[in-house]
């Protein structure tokens, strides 16, 4: 059986998790976001920043100030921006040559600490999901590389045309806040464990058993992950 490896964890955090899987036995559920808690950075933004780069659209400010004013529309138009007019194919090579990129660049990298955990719970036989806010395709591109089955992923579906190409609408439910939860529950039990690094999370969080919040300088998240004595580990860098 598997053991956790000490890593860069924070040693109670650590001691935390190492009892919870030696505690849980096989068939457990467990979630993760994808974007700063899988990944260091947030593969949709390095999409976004490619749409900018190749097209010279000025796609930041208006994601942003709808992002102020609301967030879940916000995340489901990006993914649509991402997406519409491509074929999931399309999609998947596009997703590759950004993240290769990025991973040289040292704009996202992969967080070996949650990848360790994830393999962990794996090889006790726990029901490991992940559950995004980035487009479905793009992450479940990536997942083979973190040793997840891509239909593990659970993220911003679009429509698929008749054509075989993307587009809207986004289908419900949108996943940010409870949004997450309730596609989790589509597809799985209640949480045993969940993980995650903003208020995006917060429900996946609130309903898990044990909760493991990543914290990257969200102080609110981070106050309520004190005051309900989740894990807290400082993001690494």
């Amino acid at each position: 059986m598997s053991t956790l490896e000490l890593l860069r964890w924070a040693p109670d955090v650590h001691a935390g998790l190492c009892k919870m899987l030696d505690a849980t036995p096989p068939g457990a559920v467990a979630v993760f976001d994808w974007d700063d808690t899988c990944i260091k950075g947030d593969i949709s933004h390095e999409l976004l920043s490619d749409v900018a780069r190749t097209t010279g659209r000025d796609v930041w400010p208006p994601y942003l100030a709808q992002c102020e004013s609301d967030r879940r529309g916000a995340y489901a138009q990006l993914a649509l921006t991402l997406v519409e007019g491509k074929t999931p194919e399309q999609v998947g090579a596009w997703t590759q040559e950004v993240f290769a990129r990025a991973l040289i660049s040292g704009r996202l990298a992969w967080s070996p600490e949650i990848h360790a955990l994830y393999l962990a719970m794996f090889q006790r036989g726990w029901e490991v999901w992940v559950v995004t806010a980035s487009p479905i395709d793009v992450v479940r591109t990536l997942a083979p590389h973190y040793g997840l089955p891509p239909d593990r992923v659970l993220g911003m579906q679009p429509t698929v045309h008749a054509s075989g190409r993307l587009c809207g609408p986004i289908q419900s439910p949108i996943q940010s806040r409870e949004g997450k939860l309730q596609l989790l529950r589509n597809h799985a039990a209640q949480p045993t464990f969940a993980a995650g690094d903003s208020e995006s999370d917060r429900a996946l969080l609130e309903a898990a058993q044990y909760q493991l919040f990543v914290d990257s300088g969200n102080t609110e998240m981070a106050e309520q992950a004190t005051s309900q004595s989740w894990w807290c580990q400082a993001a690494w860098t």
